[in-house]
């Protein structure tokens, strides 16, 4: 009984973060394909943000929340060999300009680049 909540709280984990990961797809250029070859049955989702690129690994069951996102194609920059680590330094990155950029709208002013 144990096994069967804890992975339907595991699952429920993973939705939760593919549709924030799905959002962040929509507002920055990405592609969706199978190139793991560690994890065949897993999409991985490639998003270019200004921040550098970050990809995650999307559950079978997840993949059509990402319908909005274009199959990945050669012509497509491959992995750049980020870390874990490395895309969620990325990601904090990506909210310290969104934040700067509301502040900014807020009093006015034209945010630095």
């Amino acid at each position: 009984m144990r096994t069967v909540r804890a992975e339907r709280e595991r699952d429920n984990a993973y939705r939760e973060r593919a549709r924030l990961v799905a959002h962040l797809a929509a507002l920055h250029p990405s592609h969706v394909g199978y190139g793991d070859p560690d994890a065949p049955i897993w999409a991985v989702v490639t998003i270019e943000t200004p921040a550098g690129q970050m990809s995650w690994h999307i559950a079978p069951r997840d993949v059509p929340l990402f319908a909005h996102v274009r199959p990945t194609s050669d012509s497509d920059r491959p992995w750049d060999g980020h870390s874990t680590e490395e895309k969620y330094l990325r990601l904090e990155a990506l909210i310290g300009r969104a934040s700067e950029e509301i502040d900014c709208r807020r009093c006015g002013a034209e945010p630095e680049n």
